[in-house]
């Protein structure tokens, strides 16, 4: 184990001043006061618990779901330490394999690794960026928050190695071998368990192994405690696939999809009464589970491997948790396992598989828009006809009227058109013009009873009664 030094630019070497603790130095602003004397107290009378339900709090929820979300196998106190020296630097990555104190993380995807697991305590401790500039200046004060985060991340996986320990033998599925029914038998001893238990020992047995353990399953278990048989840490066990799911010529076919791992992965982030189904459809109530939480909607491969490392010691007949396990070494389990995600298509498919299996998320915004056959896609599509032919009516009232007034505009100017100068229709006229009818305007005229030459026009009004 190697101890990283906060970077000479972060520190105020100019105070040569004996060590005054942060939450005593005048210099830090009182929030930093408050934050580190909590962090001060619970280190040394409550064993790193926080029991103040004040935003402090969020460092130990934050800290708590680092290894479920990056793994089993980040040094915490390199990772706070790297966090508040690169913090806000436009180039962390070129910046830190620069840095004496980082050079032993000269690769860049380690560097990144912790970069991504400071972001998850950033998003998780809102309060962290006004501890930034004085956490820039303290060496105290990154390491005690180092130390109580490592102390956290450490309470968490007990907590999920404790939840697994008894209620894991339960998903151990039933295996038949040359017509015998292997089961579970070790009970609550831990230590019977690894490849002691043929059951346990199934569920451990490198995949493409298990030709050899079915054949005589008791003499590859015998190998295997003796050392004869070696299982390496990157043969991937046969809990990580399905019983009947794995191809010789395609070896990742089915990896990460056995159903064990799965029920492990379910009693921990939905809790265990969802363990063997889906949390949209498991048994509600009693203590929120880990995914509500914090609001956890999607599984990711480090989900993924952190579950598989915890789920593999629960297999084994360690007593106690360790990175080692005779040979068979965790962390390159978990690294290269993540590493195989690294393969796009192969990992997108695996992660759908995953979020339907855990939160049946098909990766739709919801679950109405595959094929919108419910009650409320269909109200709205019958509104939608009922309103296109009121519009469809309505726009056919209007041509119809468009229409008539048309033609009645039209009808107007023809008749105007065909009218004669006299005022007589042209048809009238050229009937009369055609038949050759006698003109008899001046035999009319004659006929017209004029009054004579002095002769006065006599008046209407002559012939009324006098009295009038």
């Amino acid at each position: 184990m190697w101890v990283i030094n906060v970077p000479s630019r972060h520190v105020d070497s100019s105070d040569d001043d004996a060590f005054v603790p942060d939450d005593k130095n005048p210099k830090f602003d009182d929030f930093y006061w408050s934050v580190m004397l909590e962090l001060r107290n619970v280190k040394e009378s409550r064993g790193w618990v926080i029991r103040n339900p004040q935003p402090r709090a969020q460092l130990k929820d934050a800290r708590r779901m680092i290894n479920r979300k990056c793994g089993n196998h980040i040094n915490i106190p390199e990772l706070v330490t790297m966090g508040i020296a690169l913090h806000d630097d436009p180039e962390p990555v070129a910046t830190a394999q620069e840095m004496e104190a980082f050079k032993i993380c000269t690769a860049p995807e380690d560097i990144e690794k912790y970069l991504k697991a400071w972001g998850t305590i950033l998003h998780h401790v809102p309060f962290m960026p006004a501890l930034m500039p004085n956490l820039t200046i303290s060496p105290y004060g990154v390491v005690l928050l180092g130390a109580f985060l490592d102390a956290h991340a450490r309470f968490a996986c007990s907590d999920d190695l404790g939840m697994l320990r008894y209620d894991a033998m339960l998903y151990i599925e039933e295996v038949r071998l040359d017509g015998t029914i292997i089961r579970y038998q070790a009970g609550c001893n831990k230590m019977l368990r690894g490849f002691k238990d043929l059951a346990t020992a199934c569920l451990l047995t490198p995949r493409r192994l298990r030709d050899d353990f079915d054949a005589i399953a008791k003499l590859f278990c015998c190998n295997v405690r003796e050392g004869t048989t070696r299982i390496k840490s990157r043969d991937y066990p046969s809990f990580m696939y399905p019983e009947d799911g794995y191809k010789k010529g395609r070896s990742d076919y089915g990896l990460c999809r056995g159903p064990f791992l799965v029920r492990c992965f379910r009693h921990i982030f939905t809790g265990k009464r969802n363990a063997t189904v889906s949390a949209c459809v498991g048994l509600k109530g009693g203590p929120r589970p880990v995914a509500e939480l914090n609001k956890m909607s999607e599984v990711t491969p480090e989900n993924i491997g952190y579950v598989a490392v915890l789920a593999r010691f629960i297999l084994n007949d360690q007593d106690a948790w360790h990175v080692d396990d005779n040979k068979f070494n965790s962390a390159d389990f978990y690294n290269s396992l993540i590493h195989l995600f690294s393969n796009a298509e192969w990992c997108a498919s695996t992660l759908k598989w995953w979020n339907e299996e855990v939160f049946e998320n098909n990766g739709s915004d919801s679950d109405d828009e595959d094929d919108g056959d419910n009650m409320y896609m269909r109200i709205l599509a019958q509104r939608a006809t009922r309103e296109a032919a009121i519009e469809e009516h309505r726009c056919g009232e209007e041509m119809a009227q468009r229409a008539l007034e048309d033609q009645i505009h039209y009808a107007g100017e023809n008749s105007d058109e065909d009218r004669g100068d006299n005022g007589t229709s042209g048809k009238e006229d050229a009937w009369d013009h055609d038949s050759g009818a006698e003109d008899d305007s001046d035999k009319d005229m004659q006929e017209l009873d004029y009054p004579e030459d002095g002769e006065e026009e006599r008046d209407e009004l002559d012939d009324l009664p006098e009295w009038f």
